[in-house]
């Protein structure tokens, strides 16, 4: 298990799911009934993959001081 500081450090790896008439995986999450008490929800096929985001060096590659967003409220 990674520690705080390995945790911080670490790349970011995100899921993502899309809908596929020819998706390997099946999941139960399209709503049929929106009664609250008797709520049911249908079938829908799915693709999975995962993309890997590097973690930059620094905040400061993230981070522009020239953009003022409330230079445009002024």
């Amino acid at each position: 298990m990674l520690d705080k500081q390995q945790r911080k450090n670490a790349d970011t790896r995100l899921r993502i799911i899309t809908e596929s008439e020819d998706g390997p995986a099946i999941i139960k999450d399209v709503p049929v009934s929106f009664d609250p008490t008797f709520r049911r929800f249908g079938l829908r096929k799915i693709k999975d993959c995962y993309v890997e985001i590097d973690k930059p060096d620094s905040t400061a590659d993230m981070v522009s001081a020239e953009h003022d967003p409330m230079a445009e409220l002024r």
